[in-house]
């Protein structure tokens, strides 16, 4: 009975271990909460508010290494935005008063092995004003990792809607023009990190353009500024979305692995979560065969899905595709750095 009884502690520990995100792996899963689009598409279905749920229904999924809380909708002021849980005082109201119920989740989550990011921008960043200079984005960033980070950081004078628990990382989601000043933030958050182990992520359109006309984060993937790895949107954007054929096009392969190459960085094809995830059901694909291509690429991770709220309705889905992402991949291609496809760049948001 003992022995059976620390067997199984040491398999718990384990699996917990291994849901974090491995920049060794092709599996790895990372999923956004916060938003409840499947709410939001749904406004004459009862209890759309409860399709999301709270942080902790998700951190037992097995499927899951990484949860992205979106959105974090100003980058000076600093604002929450949860879509339906700002309505509850204990879940987390608007701006940045204190949500009881998503300090203790977010501890729960990472109990049972998950990493929890916070997700700046989303469809709210036309609400983000740029910054006036390098300056205000360093101090931006000192600012978000007093109030995110640990309580050491903070002096205990920041107002923190989190209380005591610390994310695991944060992740730049900004889909409009005009936000200037980036790169600086994204150093200056490498530099105060640099003795954590924190995730630095962001999450590109397919499409973005890195040879023509500027998109909203061509400053941040120019920079030599370091991400773990980037959740590349391949919907909400006809340019490159997935096809009917079930597969991601040649070009947006070779544009991402390519990117990967040169930032010593990492890639997740990140897709809807199902139907109404997205501005249009042609580009929700379950379909599991889109990963064949991908794996063989230089620099791919994994998959991130939009949003949570979509896999209550859309069960399986992620286990079937975590099942898909572990098949093994027999070669690797690899493609120079240099490699660019000349693309439109979209405004959609996620």
């Amino acid at each position: 009975m003992w022995l059976c009884g620390i067997t199984f502690l040491l398999l718990t520990i384990l699996s917990q271990v291994h849901a974090r995100y491995r920049a060794d792996a092709t599996d790895n899963v990372v999923v956004y909460y916060g938003q409840n689009s499947w709410g939001l598409s749904h406004n004459n279905v009862k209890y759309q508010d409860d399709w999301q749920g709270r942080l902790e229904d998700h951190c037992n999924d097995t499927n899951i290494d990484v949860i992205n809380i979106a959105f974090l909708i100003d980058m000076v002021n600093l604002e929450l935005n949860l879509a339906n849980l700002d309505g509850d005082k204990d879940l987390c109201p608007d701006g940045l008063k204190y949500c009881k119920n998503m300090e203790d989740d977010i501890k729960t989550c990472q109990e049972n092995g998950k990493q929890i990011v916070l997700s700046i921008g989303g469809q709210y960043t036309h609400d983000l004003r740029t910054f006036k200079n390098s300056e205000e984005a360093r101090k931006s960033a000192q600012k978000i990792w007093r109030v995110f980070g640990p309580r050491s950081a903070d002096g205990g004078s920041e107002k923190r809607p989190f209380g005591n628990s610390t994310v695991d990382g944060f992740d730049l989601d900004i889909e409009t023009p005009g936000i200037k000043y980036l790169p600086e933030w994204a150093e200056e958050m490498r530099r105060l990190t640099k003795d954590h182990k924190i995730l630095l992520t962001a999450s590109p359109e397919c499409s973005h353009n890195f040879t023509g006309t500027e998109g909203p984060m061509t400053e941040l993937l120019k920079s030599n500024v370091t991400f773990d790895y980037m959740n590349v949107q391949f919907y909400n954007n006809k340019d490159c979305w997935v096809q009917d054929t079930a597969e991601i096009q040649l070009p947006f392969l070779q544009q991402w692995s390519s990117w990967a190459n040169r930032a010593k960085s990492q890639w997740l094809v990140g897709l809807a979560a199902g139907q109404h995830a997205c501005n249009s059901i042609d580009c929700y694909k379950d379909d599991m065969s889109l990963f064949d291509k991908p794996k063989s690429y230089s620099g791919f991770t994994g998959m991130m899905a939009w949003d949570a709220s979509h896999l209550k309705d859309n069960k399986g889905f992620l286990s079937k595709a975590k099942n898909a992402l572990k098949t093994s991949v027999t070669s690797t291609v690899t493609f120079p750095s240099s490699t660019s496809v000349a693309v439109t760049t979209s405004t959609t948001s996620s």
